[in-house]
């Protein structure tokens, strides 16, 4: 058995980060990691987690297994416990000329590390493979094992590179396993790097966070944070955040969009009320900032009250209806 660590660069390349050449696959670097530290104590934490992190790699092994330890045991009840702890699998098809769902692990709910068969096949050919890592649990360890005498070489990419910030629904929520969390999707159907920024029950927009955001060089920037809105301040901080990003980087495009319809939007007038409102804001952000996109998610999906899990966050079909929209917009800014 031939077991390898993620982090060597010899037989995987790992994409979805900036500070995957310090310990760990977080999100911040240690030194973002305390700039934010006081300005939100939450994001700090959530940082650490490595929704949208993968390994690209092609093997002609008949098998691969999976070693991992975590942070912490299953806790969200609104997701799964592969979405929040496991990691899927992707092999590259030839026919259909897309990656497509070959493995899963599936943890125990109350352990902090696990090892698992991930997939086997009856042949050795070379295959192409991506690894999700999970979306909620801050990896320490990673491996994979192959056959002894089989080869394990890293696909690397120059991609274009998109970075999206927003809510625990950009973190993966409620995905059933990380490859359907919607930036996932995103990546694979569009070969990209996606850098993802969702941090459960956060999106701010707090300024601190955009300049740490805005020193990454990026092709195409998207903003998804009107679902944590809580009140009217939070979402006026988005016009200091987008200018405060566009002093980094003032010829990049941005998209904004506002939030996925909720199951009690019909039910209450208020919520409708808060609607038209939030999309006059966004409309008028679009019409006074250069290079700034806003995309009517809410529209594009109001008619279908299938797309959630718990009311509030997308499921499987929600999410690849997210990506359905997003990949359109994306093809046409990118």
């Amino acid at each position: 058995m031939k077991k390898i660590n993620l982090k060597d660069n010899h037989h995987f390349a790992l994409y979805g980060s900036t500070a995957l050449a310090e310990p760990g696959f977080k999100r911040f670097s240690d030194n973002e990691l305390n700039m934010i530290k006081v300005v939100s104590p939450r994001v700090y934490e959530l940082a650490k987690e490595s929704s949208g992190i993968q390994a690209h790699f092609a093997t002609n092994s008949k098998w691969i297994e999976l070693s991992i330890k975590f942070n912490k045991i299953f806790s969200m009840t609104n997701s799964s416990p592969i979405g929040q702890m496991g990691v899927d699998l992707y092999v590259f098809d030839n026919k259909s000329n897309q990656y497509v769902f070959c493995g899963v692990s599936r943890p125990e709910i109350n352990q902090t590390s696990y090892d698992t068969l991930l997939v086997e096949f009856e042949t050795n050919e070379m295959r192409k493979f991506i690894l999700n890592l999970p979306l909620f649990v801050a990896v320490e360890e990673l491996t994979l094992s192959f056959e002894d005498n089989s080869a394990v070489l890293p696909l690397q990419e120059n991609k274009k590179k998109i970075m999206m910030y927003g809510t625990s629904i950009l973190h993966g929520a409620c995905a059933s396993r990380p490859g359907m969390s919607y930036s996932n999707i995103l990546s694979r159907r569009l070969n990209v790097e996606i850098l993802n920024y969702g941090f459960n029950g956060n999106a701010h927009n707090e300024k601190e966070i955009a300049q740490i955001l805005g020193k990454r060089n990026v092709d195409l920037f998207i903003i998804d944070s009107e679902a944590n809105a809580y009140d009217d301040s939070i979402l006026e901080r988005l016009e200091l955040f987008i200018k405060t990003f566009k002093q980094y980087q003032p010829h990049t495009k941005i998209i904004i969009t506002n939030r996925i319809p909720y199951f009690k939007d019909h039910l209450e007038k208020e919520r409708q009320l808060k609607r038209e409102k939030y999309d006059a804001y966004f409309n008028y952000l679009k019409d006074t900032i250069k290079d700034l996109i806003f995309v009517d998610v809410y529209q594009e999906l109001c008619d279908d009250l299938e797309i959630t899990g718990d009311g509030l966050h997308p499921n499987d079909y929600g999410m690849v209806k997210m990506a359905n929209i997003f990949e359109k917009i994306i093809k046409t800014h990118l």
